[in-house]
């Protein structure tokens, strides 16, 4: 899947690990999005005009939010003080 987008893997590989991580991420989510397009045009035509819905609502309602863990990040001593149980 990144392959398709960098013919050289090198360039995948020489990345940071927080950044390899998002580009791979990056790429999962796009390919489940042509999937999903793939899947939405061809409901499309068998669906009711009442019933029919935008492709972002489609996507939206078929694809788990992404978690931005980042936020969720702890310092060594944060995680040390949760294991000991020491504020």
């Amino acid at each position: 899947m990144i392959c398709e987008r960098y013919s050289n893997v090198e360039f995948v590989l020489g990345l940071d690990i927080d950044e390899g991580i998002k580009l791979t991420d990056m790429a999962i989510r796009k390919r489940q999005e042509e999937a999903l397009h793939r899947e939405w045009v061809g409901f499309l035509p068998h669906t009711e005009k009442s019933k029919q819905t935008s492709f972002a609502d489609y996507v939206d309602s078929r694809l788990r939010p992404q978690i931005e863990y980042e936020n969720q990040i702890k310092s060594k001593d944060e995680i040390m003080s949760d294991i000991l149980g020491k504020e």
